[in-house]
């Protein structure tokens, strides 16, 4: 299984500013109602900055299986035009979903506009909803 990220951020380098390995941490399992409950759909409509790679995958990662269980890769966002991705996924109400966007890796993490940590986004699954999202930064380029 890949790394975790902390509950609230993900930092990725020393004081140096120099790039290390992530350090794994505790596993957040989403808040789940039982296994009968009701599905319903969650679309998201994220925009990312200007200098986002064209031909780079935006994926969002969380702690739920459907989103791949902090793994950077979790669920792939489709382009449905210059720097807007899309993404439906069916969640079972009663879900608390902490997630994150990437690139594809950690070290391609959303971040804050001014490069700090973005505390893991929230959603507490109750109705169908469409979440817009804008990722101010990715870490590799603050």
């Amino acid at each position: 299984m890949t790394d975790y990220p902390p509950p609230e951020s993900h930092d990725t380098s020393h004081a140096s500013g120099a790039a290390s390995t992530p350090e794994p941490a505790a596993k957040f399992e989403p808040l789940e109602a039982d296994a009968d409950a009701e599905e319903t759909f969650v679309s998201w409509l994220v925009r990312v900055p200007e200098g986002t790679p064209e031909d780079d995958t935006i994926y969002l990662c969380g702690n739920a299986p459907t989103v791949g269980c902090w793994d950077p890769q979790g669920a792939a966002l489709h382009l449905i035009e210059t720097r807007l991705y899309r993404l439906d996924l069916a969640l079972r109400v009663g879900t608390k979903l902490e997630y994150k966007f990437t690139r594809g890796s950690w070290y391609t993490v959303e971040r804050r506009r001014d490069g700090s940590d973005r505390p893991n986004r929230v959603l507490a699954v109750a109705s169908p909803e469409e979440i817009l999202a804008n990722v101010e930064a990715w870490a590799d380029q603050v």
